[in-house]
């Protein structure tokens, strides 16, 4: 989501283009912090090094 500014640029109101390779106007982005969180919750799980398949 941090980069997302660089998509937008400084003129997004005037222009409404947005430069980003996305299928059909669809893309996910997530917040570094998000990603931070939902990983030390997983590595400090009981059980998260077992290969479950």
């Amino acid at each position: 989501m941090e980069v997302i500014p660089l998509f937008v640029g400084e003129n997004i109101l005037q222009t409404k283009t947005i430069y980003f390779r996305a299928r059909h106007g669809k893309s996910s982005f997530i917040a570094r912090q998000d990603t931070a969180e939902l990983s030390a919750g997983i590595l400090t799980t009981p059980g998260h090094e077992q290969n479950k398949q």
